[in-house]
C-alpha cells in the first residue's frame, strides 16, 4: 500500500494494486508500481493538486524533473568506482548514467496512466487520462496474432512526454588492448554471434568500423 503525508493508507491506489495483483502481474511488479505511483502522488502534493484534478501540465511537470534530476540510486560511495556514464575499457560496457534512465520514465508514466485508466472504468478521477497515449500505440497494443508482424507506432502528441529509444545490439566501439590502431566490436566476435572461429571470418566486416 502506498501512504501519505499524514501516515494514511491511499485506498484509491490500494484498489489499482489489488487488481494488479488478482491479475498476472508479479509482486516485482506490483511494488514497482507502488513506487512510480508514490512518486505521482508527491508531485501532487508539492503542486497542491487532487488526484482527480490532475492534468498534462503536472505530468510534464513530474517528467521534466526526471530528464534532469540525478537519481540517488547511481551514487557510489566506494572508492575508485566508476564515474556515472563512462565506459570500462575492458569489456566496452558504459556505467549507468547519473540520470533517471528513459526506461524508468516510460514506466512511470505507464504506471501513472494504468492508474487512471483503472479509475476511469468507475467514472473517478478526471474526464482525460494526464498521460497521452498514441491511438496507434493502443492499436499495436491490442490483441493480435503473433504471426503478424508488429507494426509501427509513433509518440502521443503534445507533449511527447514518452521517450523514444533502442535498444543497442552491439557494445560500444573501444580499441583494443594490444593494438591502440584497431577497432573492434562485439558483433564481430565468435561468441557474440555463437559462431565458431572458422565461420567467424566471413562475418567479420570487411571495413573498420568507425571510432565513437
Amino acid at each position: 500500500m502506498v501512504l501519505d503525508r499524514a501516515d494514511v493508507e491511499i485506498a484509491a491506489v490500494t484498489e489499482y494494486l489489488a487488481e494488479l495483483a488478482l491479475g498476472d502481474s508479479s509482486p516485482l511488479t506490483c511494488r514497482s508500481y507502488a513506487y512510480d505511483l508514490l512518486r505521482w502522488f508527491r508531485f501532487l502534493w508539492i503542486l497542491d493538486v487532487d488526484w482527480t484534478q490532475a492534468a498534462q501540465s503536472e505530468v510534464a511537470v513530474m517528467v521534466g524533473w526526471l530528464r534532469t534530476a540525478p537519481n540517488p540510486q547511481r551514487r557510489r560511495h566506494k572508492a575508485g568506482s566508476p564515474a556515472p556514464g563512462t565506459v570500462n575499457l575492458r569489456t566496452g560496457k558504459p556505467a549507468l548514467a547519473a540520470g533517471y534512465a528513459r526506461t524508468t520514465i516510460n514506466h512511470a508514466l505507464s504506471a501513472v496512466s494504468g492508474f487512471y485508466a483503472h479509475h476511469d472504468r468507475f467514472g473517478r478521477g478526471p474526464v482525460i487520462n494526464p498521460v497521452p497515449v498514441s491511438p496507434q500505440r493502443r492499436a499495436a497494443l491490442a490483441h493480435r496474432s503473433p504471426l503478424e508482424p508488429t507494426p509501427p507506432t509513433r509518440r502521443a502528441r503534445s507533449p511527447a512526454l514518452r521517450n523514444a529509444f533502442t535498444k543497442p545490439s552491439t557494445r560500444l566501439h573501444l580499441p583494443a588492448l594490444r593494438s591502440p590502431s584497431l577497432l573492434v566490436t562485439a558483433a564481430a566476435l565468435p561468441h557474440a554471434r555463437g559462431l565458431s572461429p572458422a565461420r567467424s571470418t566471413a562475418a567479420a566486416p570487411s571495413s573498420p568500423a568507425a571510432p565513437c
